[in-house]
């Protein structure tokens, strides 16, 4: 399962790499449907499934994606490599874009639960710990994070 759960991150984020405006509807598609699943660890795996690739390292392999991207840009070398700075700043900027990408994905399914009615303690502290995730900074919340989350999560919180 650990094997297959590995691909499927792979899978989302060339996804999202090669056209996350496709890949979005698609990901909410899957997660919708292993939130429905009458088992329990499905449930609580959809939500592994969208942490795993941030915490995975695969910040490395958005990062190379982007990379092999044509460019022109004044910022090259006479060999024709980039400056440090520069593929720094894009690398930041690539993956702030895919959390932000991700955390948009996790609040439609946040609604979906909410929408569903979910009562599972689990579930419940399965999706909140990823959101924690994403709208924390050294244990503080970043509140621009939390713009765009319904407000109806909240009551079904347990």
């Amino acid at each position: 399962m650990d094997v297959a759960v590995s691909v499927l991150i792979k899978l989302v984020i060339d996804m999202y790499v090669l056209d996350s405006g496709v890949a979005a509807p698609l990901l909410l598609s899957m997660l919708e449907e292993m939130l429905s699943s009458s088992q329990l660890t499905s449930k609580v795996r959809a939500f592994d499934l969208i942490l795993e690739p941030l915490l995975a390292d695969d910040a490395s392999t958005i990062e190379e994606e982007y990379s092999q991207e044509p460019y022109l840009d004044k910022s090259l070398s006479i060999q024709g490599t980039r400056q440090p700075d520069y593929l720094k700043a894009q690398s930041l900027s690539s993956i702030n874009n895919f959390e932000s990408w991700i955390l948009c994905i996790l609040y439609e399914v946040l609604l979906l639960l909410v929408q569903a009615e979910e009562k599972e303690e689990s579930v419940w502290a399965s999706a909140l710990s990823c959101l924690l995730y994403f709208v924390c900074d050294r244990g503080k919340i970043r509140r621009s994070r939390l713009k765009g989350l319904d407000i109806r999560v909240s009551e079904f919180v347990p």
